[in-house]
């Protein structure tokens, strides 16, 4: 019996307070601070192409309809 209690009560304590602290607090800094600054360049070139695309075609359509077109002509600006 003496020999079944000792050897629990032991072994168990001390990993438990060792490891965990050390790993939990250094990794999770690195890892988080590199991967916002990658992920801005590649998506800012992505979106000013689709814009672009949009007005050219609005710009095309007024000159069919001046009268009618005007007032849709006027908001497009706004949201440039």
């Amino acid at each position: 019996m003496p020999y079944a209690v000792r050897p629990p009560q032991q072994g168990p304590p001390p990993p438990q307070q060792g490891p965990p602290p050390p790993q939990q607090g250094p990794p999770p800094q690195p890892q988080g601070a590199l991967q916002p600054p990658q992920m801005y360049p590649p998506a800012q070139p992505q979106q000013a192409a689709p814009p672009p695309q949009q007005q050219q075609q609005q710009q095309q359509q007024p000159p069919a309809q001046d009268s009618g077109r005007k007032s849709s002509s006027s908001s497009s600006s706004s949201s440039d």
